[in-house]
């Protein structure tokens, strides 16, 4: 296995040629994202309107908050739609930049298509359902012990050195956690690469797969994520970030090629 320079190293080769390219996908996937948002608020307040909302509340008084929460749905939906296909397409885009020097478009456009876009989604939400329950397992005793502290602070007082050990306490649990769901979540670091490679492959073997492949590398990817941070400041000029971005992907997908050739082949 490599190590993180020579991964750097290979992935500003393999960025060669084509860091305009990867810039475009960066600004067209930020580009959609704002773009939904500002639907999503324009189409919000234009159902608020007095002549809107009074209209169908004429009609039936929970119409509006029925309409209203429809509305966001589908939106939700619509986003997701465009979104999860781009990810998708874009972990294409540099896995195929790290096994090949050139590269097609039609590795991004073939996430559009209508089943391999569902199947973008399904991987997003899953992947999402994943994380955030174990978010939910792993927070929850800090999160809990510190609600639990100020619920009964406020209703029968606490003694201010007690407070302050059990806040303490509930701060330490949640650092704790956090820093545990950090680990955990690196157990699905190599799905959606296992699914650029294989794009007809389902979600369930995707996850199993990527589980299995990841046993005792958590550290290496969460080192291959660290060693970006010296680049963070960089990105408060805003510009830089149509260079750092392209290349902490790239970086993450010659890691994911290496890891997947020495364990599934």
């Amino acid at each position: 296995m490599p190590t993180i320079k020579e991964i750097s190293r290979r992935s500003r080769k393999c960025q060669k040629g084509a860091w305009g390219r990867s810039a475009v996908l960066f600004a067209l996937s930020i580009s959609l994202t704002l773009s939904f948002g500002i639907i999503n608020a324009a189409a919000q307040l234009l159902f608020e309107r007095p002549q809107v909302s009074g209209a169908l509340y004429a009609v039936w008084p929970r119409l509006p908050g029925i309409i209203s929460a429809c509305l966001a749905l589908l939106l939700a939906l619509c986003a997701l739609l465009a979104l999860a296909p781009l990810r998708m397409g874009c972990r294409a885009w540099y896995y195929g930049g790290a096994i090949r020097p050139t590269r097609s478009r039609k590795w991004v456009t073939f996430w559009y298509k209508p089943s391999q876009a569902f199947h973008a989604a399904h991987i997003t939400l899953s992947l999402a359902a994943r994380k955030t329950a174990w978010a939910a397992f792993l927070l929850s005793p800090g999160v809990l012990l510190g609600a639990g502290t100020f619920f009964i602070s406020l209703r029968d007082g606490l003694e201010t050195r007690l407070l302050a050990v059990q806040l303490g306490g509930a701060v330490l649990l949640t650092v704790c956690g956090f820093t545990a769901w950090l680990c955990v979540i690196q157990r699905y670091a190599l799905v959606p690469w296992i699914a650029a490679r294989y794009p007809k492959i389902s979600v369930k073997k995707a996850a199993a797969a990527g589980v299995k492949c990841m046993e005792g590398r958590y550290g290496s990817s969460l080192r291959l994520a660290v060693r970006m941070f010296p680049l963070a400041p960089l990105a408060l000029l805003g510009l830089p970030l149509l260079w750092i971005v392209p290349y902490a992907w790239q970086r993450r997908a010659v890691w994911a090629m290496e890891v997947l050739d020495l364990v599934l082949d």
